[in-house]
């Protein structure tokens, strides 16, 4: 065979091996790339992904779960814990606006919402009466009973079982007594962000029922008192009343009716209180610093979430309207 012939061939013999070599480098990569997205499509079908989370940083919106398919025995959850997103179970992030400067440093994350629950009690730090250290009423003479109080799967759920003002279903952090102990003391060095998530109930104007309120104070004392929510006269706002009262000054917004709503605070005890809704800032108040005698904060603040009525204060009245507390969390660091 001619010399020029026989390269041909060659050639042609060469070029029908790299064909099959390729197409079969070819199918053995599809093979591979399918079995990776099956794996894939398989964790899809659950909120986490089985990647590995042993070392390094989270930067983006993602949390951290155990998961015995990673080899690592973690898994990173993606779209929680987002600035704005509010987080879930152990490591929750306050709900503000991205780029907002708050503490990361959870002290209370006591959360009856499912899924996400951590506790179906009020057990450590809260309890169903008024509690003060010194064993009084709350000072608008309601009584508070903890047959007005339910714990469900999904919430506190609290009632105002009467129309006149004398009764509130009411849970509050104790500052002692026979819980375990909570409040927070704010400064500049260490300020606290408090929020609440609660499901608000409201005629179908959106005028909110009876007189419903999220909201801090000092025990003992009463000496400053700050509402992060409080329906006050059917509609919502914020206020804060130090010195008993003669320091006192607020705003209005608005919520969404019938639904479940986030309110936030910041507050470092430096003259402004920040108030937050549904992740966005409604505005600020000035309170006064506190620093001694009717002004002080020796106790540090407690928390108390109430579903109440008040003679002047109070909106339209129904015993059946029920104010429900999917979670209380405190950020200081």
């Amino acid at each position: 065979m001619p010399k020029p012939a026989l390269k041909h061939l060659l050639q042609k013999e060469m070029s029908r091996k790299d064909f099959l070599r390729i197409s079969a480098l070819a199918t053995i990569s599809l093979i591979g790339i399918g079995g990776l997205l099956t794996e894939l499509l398989s964790h899809a079908a659950s909120p986490y992904a089985a990647g590995e989370a042993e070392n390094g940083k989270l930067t983006g919106p993602a949390s951290v779960t155990n998961d015995t398919t990673a080899s690592g025995g973690k898994a990173v959850e993606f779209g929680k814990n987002s600035t704005g997103g509010g987080g879930t179970g152990g490591n929750p992030v306050p709900t503000v606006p991205s780029g907002t400067t708050v503490p990361s440093k959870v002290i209370l994350n006591s959360t009856w919402e499912s899924p996400g629950n951590n506790t179906t009690t009020l057990e450590p730090y809260w309890v169903d009466t008024w509690g003060q250290n010194d064993g009084s009423q709350n000072p608008n003479a309601q009584v508070v009973d903890s047959a007005y109080t339910t714990i469900t799967s999904d919430g506190v759920q609290m009632i105002c079982p009467t129309t006149s003002p004398s009764s509130a279903g009411l849970i509050c952090t104790q500052s002692s007594g026979q819980q375990t102990p909570f409040t927070f003391t704010p400064s500049a060095s260490a300020p606290v962000f408090v929020e609440f998530k609660a499901y608000i109930p409201c005629q179908s104007d959106g005028t909110i029922y009876n007189w419903p309120a999220l909201w801090v104070v000092t025990p003992d004392t009463w000496n400053a008192e700050i509402d992060i929510f409080e329906g006050l006269g059917g509609s919502a706002a914020a206020h804060y009343h130090f010195n008993n009262g003669a320091n006192q000054a607020g705003l209005s917004y608005h919520i969404n009716p019938n639904a479940d709503n986030v309110f936030g605070l910041l507050f470092a005890n430096t003259g402004t209180a920040e108030f937050f809704v549904n992740g966005e800032s409604i505005g600020s108040l000035s309170p006064p610093v506190l620093s001694s005698g009717t002004l002080s904060q020796t106790n540090g603040f407690q928390l108390v979430a109430e579903n109440s009525n008040g003679s002047t204060a109070t909106g339209p009245t129904d015993t059946s309207a029920v104010l429900i507390l999917r979670y209380a969390r405190v950020w200081q660091d």
